[in-house]
């Protein structure tokens, strides 16, 4: 299971700069942890990716409504080795009552390992086949009816331009040339249909 401790070893592994996988992990885990520790949703921003110890930022999304607890904030001061004024009301430096602010080692110090919640990853996703002879003949005449642009797959974005010629020229060909030019490579058969039109 991935722990603060990974991620943070993950942000400093050996490119001198933070991985921004890691920071996007990291600040998952901080924010849904957060939100369940205090009950309301919470705002992470991370600066300073490219440092070995970036800055994040925690602060309430109603932030007129919400405040980060006292006693928290009264944590996080600690670990910056501070002092409050007021220890009943903490306003110091980045520890505020609508935001707090620290390095990602000084948030683990703060809040100590946590078990990360991801579940298992989901599959890759399957690639369509890429449509042969009739079924090109289909998308090539929906593209044409809607007179709309469309992605294809194995072929790419066709417009309606390219798929009326194609579609004419495969309306004019006999059943056995037909089924050639619809079979033909992509390249081919638009450099084909190009060259007759």
């Amino acid at each position: 299971m991935t722990t603060l401790e990974s991620l943070l070893e993950a942000l400093r592994g050996g490119r001198g700069g933070a991985d921004r996988m890691a920071v996007t992990d990291f600040a998952r885990e901080l924010k849904k942890h957060l939100r369940k520790k205090w009950g309301f949703a919470v705002r992470v921003n991370t600066s300073g990716t490219k440092s070995d110890d970036p800055y994040m930022k925690v602060s309430p999304v109603k932030w007129q409504e919400d405040k980060i607890p006292n006693d928290f904030r009264l944590k996080a001061v600690k670990v910056l080795g501070g002092k409050p004024l007021n220890p009943e009301n903490v306003s110091y430096g980045n520890v505020q009552p609508h935001y707090v602010t620290l390095n990602y080692s000084e948030w683990l110090e703060l809040i100590g390992p946590l078990k990360s919640t991801k579940g298992p990853k989901r599959p890759p996703r399957k690639k369509k086949p890429a449509p042969t002879g009739e079924d090109r003949y289909k998308a090539f005449k929906r593209i044409v009816d809607r007179h709309q642009n469309e992605v294809i797959p194995g072929i790419g974005r066709v417009d309606a331009t390219t798929a009326n010629v194609i579609v004419r020229i495969a309306d004019g060909l006999s059943p056995t040339n037909r089924k050639k030019f619809l079979s033909m490579d992509w390249d081919k058969m638009h450099a084909v249909a190009m060259r007759m039109m």
